[in-house]
């Protein structure tokens, strides 16, 4: 379905809702209520006009790098939960994680085996097959 609306209407709505996302952070749900249009409005606009997708990328992104300001002012006071935080998120490399990895032998995969083919399998040279799968499934059990 078109949209019937005129051309200066839409662009004037475009400029309203850029302004709203600035605003607002980026965030769409306020960005409407400040620019009097539904939050479908903001994310059709966002969809149809570049400059108002643009515009609310750009606005993000001023408040991730004010979060980050803040972030980096917490660590230069000492404060110790910021410090750690940026730690594991920035200085994995280095080992700064909350996780353990663990390898297999020298470092390798690990490897997982079935225990069930393995015991079948060293049973079969006695030429015990059959009772060596109901061994197999009597291990499965426990």
């Amino acid at each position: 379905m078109a949209n019937k609306v005129q051309p200066e209407k839409r662009n004037a709505t475009a400029k309203r809702i850029i302004k709203a996302l600035q605003e607002a952070h980026g965030l769409t749900t306020v960005a409407a209520k400040k620019a009097g249009v539904t939050h479908q409005t903001i994310q059709r606009y966002i969809r149809d006009f570049p400059t108002v997708a643009e515009a609310k990328r750009e606005a993000q992104e001023n408040l991730l790098d004010f979060a980050e300001s803040i972030l980096y002012q917490k660590i230069r006071d000492g404060e110790t939960a910021s410090l750690l935080f940026f730690l594991k998120c920035q200085g994995k490399q280095r080992g700064y994680v909350e996780r353990s990895e663990f390898t297999g032998a020298n470092g390798g995969p690990i490897e997982v085996t079935n225990a069930r083919a393995k015991l079948i399998a060293k049973l079969s040279h006695y030429n015990v097959t059959e009772e060596a799968e109901q061994v197999a499934a009597n291990a499965d059990r426990t």
